[in-house]
């Protein structure tokens, strides 16, 4: 993991698919192993390539990243810290934005007030995107996934492009 072009730690995660949030969840392997002392909650994944992208997407994790492409940022979970919403906002103030987090989460009381920080940001310019239930970022083609969120952004006012910046 680079952030300013440093190495700043490291994350691995679990081989295969378990039910991570069924209840025998606790009996589990962890999902994901992050570097001892990394600081997880100051970093975006990923930021060091999206940053040179007009539009920046802000997914939870590594894999997310992976899938939407090197415009996405990961936030090592389902919150954006204070540390994490300034740093994003530093480098796409002035371009476009959405969150697309999985849909379980989209309507959660934390997410709302993402939504509302971000939008009164980032008027005009920023969308939030629920994909359908029982979809995340990780398990959809690139090419529908960006599609998807394209359609979705116009719909709310928002033009994304996928273009690196001059």
């Amino acid at each position: 993991m680079l952030e300013g072009g440093k190495r700043r730690g490291w994350q691995s995660r679990f081989v295969g698919e378990l039910d991570w949030k069924g209840p025998k969840k606790r009996e589990l392997p962890p999902k994901y192993f992050t570097a001892p002392g990394m600081p997880r909650s100051e970093l975006l994944y990923n930021l060091d390539r999206a940053k040179n992208y007009s539009t920046g997407v802000i997914v939870e994790g590594v894999t997310d990243v992976w899938s939407f492409g090197p415009m996405a940022v990961g936030l090592f979970g389902k919150n954006l810290t204070t540390e994490q919403y300034r740093k994003f906002l530093a480098t796409f103030r002035k371009r476009t934005a959405v969150l697309l987090l999985d849909p379980e989460e989209f309507d959660s009381e934390g997410t709302g007030e993402l939504v509302r920080m971000l939008r009164k940001a980032m008027p005009k310019s920023f969308a939030a995107v629920k994909l359908p239930m029982g979809t995340d970022p990780g398990s959809l083609d690139r090419s529908f996934l960006r599609g998807y969120v394209a359609e979705q952004a116009a719909d709310q006012g928002v033009t994304v492009s996928y273009r690196k910046v001059d």
